[in-house]
């Protein structure tokens, strides 16, 4: 607004100027006026002060300074100055004034009215000033011009300024019509490239809620991708188990394998987990608040490693939490629990045979950092970006044998955000993987 404020006071300045310089430059050709017209005004006024030097002359009263500045006004700067000349050749006012010209040569065109007659050596000088608005004010038709010239000018400068205006916003206009059909690839940014003001800032955010919309559009339309992928797997498992316990039926008298049965039921609980998490990450996504309470983090890790070490019993996992004895924060505590659930187990089953998980929680006084350490193959590093996307899997892992469904820490990092905070994944030097989450201190 600032921007548009300082425009907006230069066109009218600019008006003024334009206007006052222009009018001025026409009011040097008008005519003085015509015969039948009355003198020039500094013409009358020196007429005025000689009458009345005539007057006190015939009366044979003193002329003098005084008198004369309480009667008439000889002295209006930038208007007119009226010069009394006594006959010892001294202005009255004791004001400087060139008296070598010859004054007999003066005619009135030259701004210069001179009466001598009958005042008895004095002489009255009458001289008009060029500024530019009295110049206006004293010809015929200059108050027309002024009135013409200013509406010409503040047309012209409205028109410029209204284009200057106007145009970027019908771009705009055009681009979220166009936008509104469908079409995401408009760009409006450059065609204002060159400007620094609120209407350049409009236009930046306009191609960068596009770009935020289209990427939008896409996710949705991968994350259909993959949850049809998702879905249709342990589907089709499950339409094949059944076709072969069918067979099973037909060739055992109705004797079905327990085997089968303990499959389908694992197909069963891996599709209804995988809709619950799908479920948990919509709701998510359409969160703005949530519900915080006084919770220790330390408490709440121990009570995931817990119960997250007793699965990695059997292949000699653990799951060890290090940090200070207490670390109290203002939480959703159920949304950070599925968080670092999600993180752990995530951790838990890559990490390798014979090894821990580690979770460090470090105090930065402003924020609180969680780091969860596996010694796993790690991730390549162009994929530690796309680590926390919807069903997305490192090639390596795309399959169902480690188990999951590629959304869990999508949501981790969706509870994350919802609680200002921020989760990043990165390579550890000595092999294995190590996310980190970092969370403002809200109680220090």
């Amino acid at each position: 607004m600032y921007r548009f404020f300082q425009r907006i006071f230069l066109s009218v300045w600019v008006i003024i100027i334009t206007t006052t310089l222009l009018t001025s430059a026409v009011a040097r050709w008008l005519p003085e006026g015509t015969a039948k017209t009355s003198p020039p005004f500094y013409k009358r006024m020196a007429e005025n002060v000689a009458i009345g030097i005539r007057k006190k002359l015939k009366q044979h009263q003193t002329i003098d300074a005084h008198s004369l500045q309480r009667e008439y006004i000889l002295d209006a700067e930038n208007v007119i100055q009226i010069y009394v000349i006594a006959p010892d050749g001294k202005e009255l006012l004791g004001r400087e004034y060139n008296l070598d010209m010859d004054l007999s040569k003066i005619h009135d065109e030259d701004g210069i009215a001179v009466i001598r007659e009958d005042l008895d050596g004095y002489t009255v000088i009458g001289v008009r000033n060029y500024f530019p608005i009295a110049k206006l004010l004293i010809k015929p038709w200059a108050r027309l011009t002024l009135g013409v010239t200013a509406l010409i000018v503040s047309i012209i400068v409205s028109l410029a300024l209204s284009r200057f205006i106007v145009q970027p916003i019908r771009l705009i206009r055009e681009a979220g019509q166009k936008v509104a059909s469908g079409d995401l690839s408009i760009s409006v940014a450059h065609n204002v490239a060159g400007r620094r003001d609120d209407i350049a800032l409009l236009a930046k955010d306009f191609d960068l809620m596009t770009e935020k919309i289209y990427q939008l559009l896409e996710r949705q339309k991968r994350l259909m991708r993959d949850v049809s992928h998702e879905l249709r797997s342990p589907l089709a498992r499950l339409q094949a188990l059944f076709s072969l316990s069918r067979q099973k039926l037909d060739q055992q008298d109705g004797k079905l394998d327990i085997d089968y049965i303990d499959r389908m039921e694992v197909e069963s609980e891996r599709l209804n987990l995988l809709i619950e998490r799908i479920l948990v990450f919509t709701r998510l996504e359409s969160f703005n608040e949530i519900n915080r309470h006084t919770t220790d983090l330390i408490d709440l890790l121990n009570v995931i490693a817990e119960d997250a070490s007793i699965e990695g019993f059997a292949q000699n996992k653990d799951v060890l939490v290090i940090g200070p004895e207490k670390c109290i924060l203002k939480l959703d505590s159920a949304l950070m629990q599925s968080a670092f659930e999600n993180i752990i187990r995530n951790a838990l089953r890559y990490t390798e045979i014979n090894t821990n998980v580690i979770v460090r929680v470090v105090n930065a006084g402003t924020n609180i950092a969680v780091e969860v350490c596996d010694s796993g193959p790690g991730v390549p590093e162009q994929d530690l970006t796309s680590l926390f996307e919807p069903f997305f899997r490192v090639e390596a892992a795309r399959t169902h044998s480690m188990g999951g469904g590629g959304i869990g820490l999508a949501i981790a990092q969706r509870a994350v955000q919802l609680h200002g905070g921020t989760v990043k994944a990165e390579n550890r030097d000595e092999g294995g993987l190590k996310v980190i989450v970092t969370l403002p201190n809200t109680i220090t």
